[in-house]
């Protein structure tokens, strides 16, 4: 009975062996799978870091032009006298001002609609529109009709 004893125990010492054995195999795999996602998680990490930055970079460059835009045209609305415009005129450039220095402060300015109520009037043109009205340049810079003769 004692040779019946040892098989057993050699048995289960085999057993135990080779359990340990698959589960080093079982760990190494799961191991090499996770180097794997370590791997492409950094790559994605990297690149969406890169989008960030080229994101703020664009960002940053779109908010300069639009101060530079806003103060050529305060520079403009500026240029055209009160003295030339009737009274609703004098208002809308005022306003038209006001909206203008509040896009270089970084703040989003009302609406035309709602500063044109505020105004008491229906609409407000914008500024391209009114500087095209009331901005002293000559007709042929604004597409008139200028004779080629006597160029």
């Amino acid at each position: 009975m004692a040779g019946r004893n040892d098989t057993n125990k050699r048995k289960a010492r085999d057993a135990v062996i080779m359990g340990g054995t698959m589960l080093g195999g079982a760990a190494a795999a799961t191991y090499s799978g996770t180097a794997d996602e370590r791997k492409s998680t950094a790559i994605k990490k990297k690149i969406r870091e890169k989008r960030e930055e080229r994101s703020k970079a664009r960002k940053t460059k779109s908010a300069n032009m639009k101060t530079q835009l806003a103060q050529q045209n305060i520079k403009n609305l500026e240029r055209i006298k009160e003295k030339d415009l009737s009274a609703k005129d004098r208002k809308i450039r005022r306003e038209l001002i006001n909206r203008e220095k509040a896009a270089i402060k970084g703040l989003k300015p009302p609406t035309l609609v709602k500063t044109a109520a505020k105004l008491g009037l229906k609409s407000i043109p914008g500024v391209g529109t009114f500087l095209a009205l009331f901005g002293s340049t000559p007709a042929y810079r604004r597409g008139g009709n200028v004779s080629k003769k006597h160029r």
